[in-house]
């Protein structure tokens, strides 16, 4: 029953989530209420993916947006590639989104020097006279990556174990900083600042894009003289967008769009530009329409998020009741007395910034879909700072606290950034006594004050109600069952003065 009671405002939240695209409001108001509430489920369950590690283990992760990154660029790249398209390949890609970013938890502390000394090695050889001969990059190859081998293996549980407080805050922000740096210049692997926009969408009940089957000794023609590609064997034509109006003619050249694969075998494949011309020998094309698309701010789309919420908030429970929930408690409360009754450090810690990975590359990937574009500027640092502030304001290790704070500060942010149209009294408030805020809390709009906050002034005020609730109320909205507020500096006094003698005398 407690338990129950517990969980009150959890299922009066999703009572309300569930009943909320059927309420008869205007169609615009509609579409934007279940465009913001897809926002903010996505932003739940990377909040209940972060409060794994400083909520239950007690090492505050400043990173966390690396998984995210992950989750988006696995799901964009993996959902583009030619033998990706049957049908159910998305929920494929989402867990393989999952699975990258959780292999990313883990090795982030222990492996993530690899490469800055593989860089090193390969800088401070190359300047060297006496190694340039003809295989010179093999051997700066072959050193580099020993090199890194070596010193990562070294000081792998250095970096795993020992790390605690703020050193283990600052390598997970730099994590995330090197992260990103490689996804802006690394242009084969991220296509760099230009991201991807290009994948498909979320299909059920067929492909995930549209895809023309060819005849074999089918023939393309490159343009501008590039020569040609021949498919002795036949191919699959994959069209990202469109392609039902494509049908070739027998030996009569026909030009497809941009963007356009043309898979050969096993893994083998072409990316089309524009401009490219398919000569089919003879009859037989044919080709197969997509499933039905999820668009991103339809009914379906929000109620499939719901139910991820739903499905990561029970998982994320379960495991909090589980034996290894309570390890990472015990862990959080006090380590030498988690080691002295059995419990390993180092595996559970693992174990926990798995399952923080993993549910933040979900929660990466479904962002993915719901904006419909990859670029490096969605996961700067400032992502990090405004999942642990739901964390923070709902209370950090209480779930349903996680919940209910991202519900809030999201909803907020999306309100700031709408606007909200004051009446009468206070648009002459402000109007009158308020001119120095204007443009930057409120925006005149006719005879009325638009109450409305810049993008980049959001966070101030993020900050301001972290503050206040840092004073008031430093647990949390809804902090765990059992938590009690710090002491005062009286009852600290008070109980250093007590007696702490085991045997007293008796008085007589």
């Amino acid at each position: 029953m407690n338990r129950w009671r517990e969980h009150l405002p959890l299922l009066a939240a999703l009572g309300v989530a569930l009943v909320l695209p059927l309420l008869p409001f205007s169609e615009p108001t509609s579409k934007r209420l279940i465009s913001v509430s897809g926002f903010v489920f996505i932003f739940v369950v990377l909040a209940l993916g972060l409060n794994i590690v400083p909520g239950w283990t007690g090492l505050l992760d400043l990173g966390y947006v690396a998984f995210v990154a992950i989750g988006a660029y696995t799901v964009a790249i993996l959902t583009r590639l030619p033998w990706m398209q049957f049908e159910g390949a998305w929920f494929l890609a989402l867990l393989a989104a999952g699975a990258h970013a959780a292999l990313w938890g883990t090795l982030r502390l222990g492996y993530a020097i690899f490469p800055a000394v593989g860089a090193l090695t390969w800088g401070l050889l190359a300047r060297q006279p006496w190694v340039h001969f003809p295989w010179d990059h093999a051997v700066w190859v072959a050193l580099a990556l020993a090199n890194s081998a070596f010193w990562t293996w070294r000081l792998r549980w250095v970096f795993r174990t020992q790390l605690a407080g703020d050193y283990f805050a600052i390598v997970t922000f730099a994590f995330a900083q090197i992260l990103l740096i490689f996804i802006q210049n690394c242009t084969p692997v991220t296509n760099a600042a230009r991201g991807y926009s290009d994948f498909p969408a979320i299909r059920i009940g067929g492909h995930a894009t549209g895809t023309g089957t060819l005849p074999p000794g089918t023939i393309v023609v490159l343009p501008d003289g590039k020569g040609s590609i021949s498919a002795p064997d036949g191919g699959t034509l994959v069209f990202p967008r469109g392609g039902a109006d494509w049908a070739p003619v027998p030996q009569v050249p026909l030009e497809v769009t941009a963007d356009v694969k043309l898979w050969l075998r096993g893994l083998e494949w072409v990316n089309l530009p524009s401009g490219a011309a398919v000569i089919v020998p003879e009859a037989g094309y044919a080709y197969e329409p997509p499933g039905r698309a999820i668009e991103p701010d339809s009914k379906g789309f929000y109620y499939l998020l719901l139910a991820f919420v739903v499905v990561v908030f029970l998982a994320v429970e379960r495991l909090h009741r589980s034996r290894l929930g309570r390890a990472w408690l015990a862990m959080k409360a006090d380590e030498i007395s988690a080691k002295a009754n059995g419990i390993s450090i180092p595996r559970h810690r693992m174990i926990a910034f798995a399952v923080s990975g993993f549910i933040g590359g979900l929660g990466g990937a479904l962002q993915a879909w719901k904006i419909e574009i990859v670029t490096p500027g969605s996961y700067d640092f400032w992502v990090s700072v405004l999942i642990l502030s739901c964390v923070v304001l709902g209370g950090m290790g209480s779930l349903r606290g996680v919940v209910i704070g991202t519900i809030a500060l999201i909803s907020l942010g999306e309100v700031l950034r709408e606007g909200v149209e004051l009446g009468p009294g206070l648009s002459s408030f402000f109007m009158n006594h308020a001119r120095w805020l204007e443009n930057i809390a409120w925006q005149p709009t006719g005879d009325h004050a638009l109450l409305k906050v810049p993008d980049q002034a959001r966070y101030l005020v993020f900050g301001a109600i972290l503050v206040l609730v840092m004073i008031f109320r430093p647990q949390g909205l809804l902090p765990p069952r059992g938590a009690r507020p710090p002491i005062t500096p009286e009852e600290a006094s008070r109980l250093r003065g007590v007696k702490t003698a085991l045997f007293r005398e008796e008085s007589k």
